[in-house]
């Protein structure tokens, strides 16, 4: 089944705001599967951010610059995911190469986990890896090998098992059981139900969020909205162009979040063509202080950051400007000691000098070590990483 990507065109953001939660200000629309707990979830409003104009700046904390060795066997052309476990960065390409590359705390370049091909331990594709914290191993799952495979860190394999369904993402909920996220994928095993918990043998143990047939026909998943993800102890889900968040367990689904955006594309009412004209909740990467939250709003992609103590947002669309407004737009792709990582690729530095050479400059005197990095780039090297937690 085809999934949806799509490139939306990115302006200068100019103006950031605090959004203090309240939970009379609206009432979101949320769908909640059966024998879900609602337990006093966060509501977060996406539409309209007020209070006083703030400098991104003043709550942005550079913990790690790591610029990515870029010998030829090291060149990533798309991250998509990264995973820090035994001090290595395990840097996995969904789109172009598939392939999942190992990094070590510097960004020297250590090796590649598996390969492209059909023999043991050869995957046809990478769809998302996993690092396992129970078995200190990691996980790489391929839909188009129909399987999940395991190996050590140093990159040894260990085994492979076949998946019987078509899954998008999938987590380790514990010890014993994973969970697969369909993304619409429908197929005799799942019935029809986005989320599936297995057994450690991939062996079906519940099936949860069951999804009616589009009415319009509609049988494609989406890979910009939607997601299954782990982020410590916790592992979220939501289902695509859906406002309601849960953390899964093998016992119980709880409701985490509910967010409001409106004049939302609905996956059962519209079609792929009319995405342009709608807006959605994109995806969501949690650590223990704060919440990252992508969307798209008007045609424009934004990145906002939720602050669970003090229950503020601060949304990018109303920062004063500031060249991280620019490099941090896009969600992150992992945590580390709950900060999170993003990727500075050379087109948003080049983008950057180009339209707002007086941003750019400002980075020399707020983040001297980036300015450094990123001012060394040339035409063939790997994108950057940065590490950075929000104060």
């Amino acid at each position: 089944m085809m999934t949806y990507k799509i490139c939306l065109m990115i302006s200068g953001l100019l103006s950031c705001s605090f959004l203090i939660a309240q939970k009379s200000y609206f009432q979101p629309k949320a769908s909640f599967e059966a024998n879900t707990l609602l337990t006093s979830p966060v509501y977060i409003d996406l539409h309209k951010p007020t209070s006083p104009t703030v400098s991104l700046r003043d709550f942005v904390e550079i913990v790690e610059v790591i610029p990515l060795a870029s010998e030829e066997n090291a060149l990533i052309s798309n991250i998509s995911k990264v995973i820090v476990a035994d001090g290595k960065y395990y840097i996995a390409d969904f789109r172009n190469r598939s392939s999942l590359k190992v990094f070590d705390a510097s960004g020297n370049y250590i090796g590649e986990v598996g390969s492209i091909g059909r023999g043991p331990g050869e995957y046809i594709n990478v769809t998302d890896i996993e690092n396992d914290p129970y078995s200190s191993s990691l996980y790489l799952l391929s839909n188009r090998s129909q399987k999940l495979f395991n190996y050590q860190l140093d990159g040894t394999f260990i085994n492979s098992s076949f998946v019987q369904f078509y899954p998008a993402e999938f987590a380790i909920l514990d010890k014993g059981h994973f969970a697969f996220y369909t993304n619409f994928n429908t197929s005799d095993l799942n019935e029809s139900h986005n989320l599936l918990i297995t057994d450690r043998k991939l062996t079906i143990q519940q099936k949860l969020f069951p999804y009616p047939m589009a009415k319009n026909g509609n049988k494609s998943g989406f890979g910009f909205s939607g997601f299954l993800n782990r982020f410590g102890q916790d592992v979220l889900y939501t289902s695509a162009f859906q406002d309601t968040i849960y953390q899964i367990n093998t016992n119980t689904t709880q409701v985490q979040y509910i967010l409001h955006l409106e004049n939302v594309f609905r996956r059962e009412k519209h079609t792929p063509d009319q995405l342009s004209k709608y807006n959605f909740i994109g995806k969501l990467h949690e650590t223990s202080t704060t919440l990252s939250i992508g969307f798209k709003k008007e045609g424009l992609l934004h990145h906002a950051f939720w602050r669970k103590k003090e229950r503020i947002l601060i949304d990018n669309r109303h920062c004063s400007p500031h060249a991280l407004n620019h490099l941090l737009l896009f969600e992150p792709k992992g945590i580390k000691d709950q900060a999170f990582i993003n990727e500075i690729s050379l087109s948003s530095i080049e983008y950057l000098q180009d339209k707002y050479p007086k941003l750019y400059q400002e980075l020399k005197v707020d983040y001297p070590e980036l300015y450094s990095a990123i001012s060394r780039m040339k035409d063939t090297d790997n994108s950057i990483l940065v590490v950075y937690k929000i104060r």
